[in-house]
């Protein structure tokens, strides 16, 4: 398990409910993806780091994709998301955690609803490259 979880869990459901975040659309991302939609919210986004909090539903899927520069950290603590990577399947659950390198290509599905505080170091610049 990962030692930020459980102080993630606290922090991010001290958060305003997601309605509220709607009504501020600059927080909110939104993805439509195949299978369903992703919808995450930024906590924190500076040049050092960018901190989302993400909801996928289940049978959403993120296509393969990589981050140039950036490190992302996947800490999962409600659901069941599978992380593909060159180096095999990532089966997570709440408490796992996944930390991406720069250049590694990568996808996503959720298995069932899921949430997860995904971390970029340092923050995204922009849409990651099309890894396919």
């Amino acid at each position: 398990m990962c030692d930020y979880v459980n102080k993630l869990k606290e922090l991010t459901n001290k958060l305003a409910p997601l309605s509220s975040y709607i009504q501020n659309p600059g927080n909110v991302v939104e993805y439509n993806l195949p299978g369903g939609k992703v919808i995450g919210w930024g906590l924190l986004n500076i040049p050092e780091i960018a901190v989302q909090k993400v909801f996928g539903v289940a049978g959403s899927s993120l296509p393969n994709h990589l981050h140039e520069v950036e490190k992302e950290i996947i800490i999962v603590y409600r659901g069941h998301i599978r992380i593909t990577t060159d180096d095999g399947v990532h089966d997570l659950k709440a408490g796992d955690c996944l930390t991406v390198p720069p250049g590694k290509v990568h996808s996503s599905y959720s298995e069932t609803n899921v949430e997860l505080i995904a971390i970029t170091i340092p923050a995204e610049k922009g849409f990651p490259s099309d890894g396919r």
